[in-house]
């Protein structure tokens, strides 16, 4: 984990006091399991908070800080390596499956009985020859995130946050699920899996489906997540990723109205439980909530995500109790709130 922003530009007590200012109960951290099986190596940053201290000293930081602001935490392994792009699958020749289940150990081991620690996103967008079925066990994902998370659940019994599976080709599409959805072989392990689709608009990637409009669009994402909360128990769906520049980017204008649409979906299908990337401006493809100065918030961002999700949940912990009480929030659709 290596927070950025923290070179001058801001501290992460800024970054929270804002996103707590706006609304947001959860935040999603990009690691890599290099850096988790390397945890003891110390990092120097321009934060007291967060300087000086070895990978997993400071993951456990952050989150203690984060809790501080009643801010939920889950640990996304964005990528295997420190550096480079993201992986097609959960493993390679450097790092085999034993290697990646010691790093997401390394990481629970330090995070295990913290109260704002609540979920786990086991792999970033798995994509190429990722496939979803039973016949490949090299490429299989769906079969690797049972393993994983059936693996993490035997070791942490004392957990009992969710995990989130992304889909296949590029985290968008988990329609494999109709047919093997994840089984965890415990009714009580299976009901905490979260699918967890990305969704991208002309920003990140101008695909012909945008060529002409976005009219199109709903029928795509009922194909690949939308069909997936009335199947197999009613299992849950929340957007692991979505964003763009919204209207500053490449695509100007139509990148917003993208997100316009997607947004207009997502209230209409009950599902406005997501999680925007993201909070830094130096995402290339997307930009972040904040200007380049890492203080200003872009306000057209902030007031698409308040249209969405205008009254979110809260989690917040109360010492003389020694318990995590909920704040529960509301459905900016009406209907939904009758479901």
């Amino acid at each position: 984990m290596h927070p950025q922003g923290l070179s001058g530009e801001t501290t992460v007590r800024a970054i929270f006091t804002l996103l707590r200012a706006e609304g947001f109960n959860a935040l999603r951290l990009p690691f890599s399991a290099e850096i988790a099986l390397d945890p003891s190596r110390v990092l120097r940053v321009n934060d007291p908070d967060l300087d000086n201290l070895g990978h997993m000293a400071r993951l456990a930081k952050f989150v203690d800080i984060a809790a501080e602001f009643n801010l939920l935490v889950m640990p996304d392994m964005h990528r295997l390596h420190a550096k480079g792009g993201i992986d097609a699958l959960w493993y390679d020749n450097s790092t085999p499956y034993s290697r990646l289940l010691e790093a997401w150990t390394n990481v629970m081991t330090a995070l295990v009985g913290k109260w704002n620690f609540a979920f786990i996103d086991l792999k970033n967008e798995p994509h190429d020859q990722a496939t979803w079925g039973n016949s490949n066990r090299a490429t299989d994902w769906n079969k690797a995130a049972e393993e994983l998370t059936k693996a993490l659940f035997g070791r942490f019994p004392q957990w009992h946050g969710l995990t989130f599976v992304e889909g296949i080709e590029w985290g968008a599409s988990i329609q494999g699920m109709r047919d093997f959805p994840i089984d965890l072989d415990r009714p009580d392990w299976s009901r905490r899996v979260v699918y967890s689709p990305h969704v991208y608009g002309p920003d990140v990637f101008d695909q012909p489906m945008f060529w002409f409009g976005f009219g199109g669009m709903p029928g795509v994402w009922e194909s690949r997540f939308g069909f997936a909360e009335a199947l197999h128990g009613q299992r849950a769906v929340v957007i692991g990723e979505w964003g763009g520049k919204y209207g500053r980017g490449p695509s100007e204008g139509r990148d917003k109205t993208w997100a316009d649409t997607l947004a207009g979906w997502l209230l209409d299908r009950c599902l406005e439980d997501n999680f925007y990337w993201c909070v830094n401006p130096d995402s290339s493809d997307t930009g972040g909530i904040l200007e380049d100065d890492w203080v200003t918030p872009i306000q057209p961002k902030l007031d698409l995500l308040r249209r969405l999700q205008p009254h979110p949940s809260l989690l917040y912990w109360t010492p003389p109790g020694n318990a995590v009480c909920l704040t529960e929030g509301e459905y900016a659709n009406p209907k939904c709130r009758r479901k």
